[in-house]
């Protein structure tokens, strides 16, 4: 609990718009540049990924709509920084805080996966 008070502490303090843990060294990693930094209490970025994104009030008013359009939410990391319009210094990935992805993301074998290729969309990363 404390963890998370802390994270929102930061978060309110910096008045981000887009923000997400840092994800710790045993976790199962998609995009480097959310593996957490030690010794720092947040990074600015252009990505949040998936996994964990917290929005201030403005920016999920701004994005829900995209979310609640899309089959899946693949992609829809990369855009949201586009959506928000937010200066670099919104958006961020906080090392003061980490988190733990258990385990590996299965593109092929899931129910969901299995479910997105019925529908024809492909989630297998390029």
């Amino acid at each position: 609990m404390r963890d998370i008070d802390r994270f929102f502490r930061i978060v309110t303090a910096r008045a981000l718009a887009l923000e997400q843990p840092a994800l710790d060294s045993h976790s199962f990693v998609s995009h480097p540049i959310t593996v957490r930094k030690p010794f720092r209490a947040l990074r600015h970025t252009n990505f949040v990924e998936i996994m964990a994104p917290v929005f201030d009030r403005e920016g999920l008013a701004r994005c829900l709509p995209f979310m609640s359009a899309a089959i899946s939410c693949w992609g829809l990391d990369h855009i949201w920084p586009r959506l928000l319009n937010a200066r670099a210094d919104r958006i961020a990935v906080v090392d003061a805080v980490a988190a733990r992805h258990p385990r590996p993301v299965d593109t092929r074998g899931g129910p969901w996966y299995q479910f997105l290729r019925r529908l024809g969309v492909d989630a297998e990363p390029r």
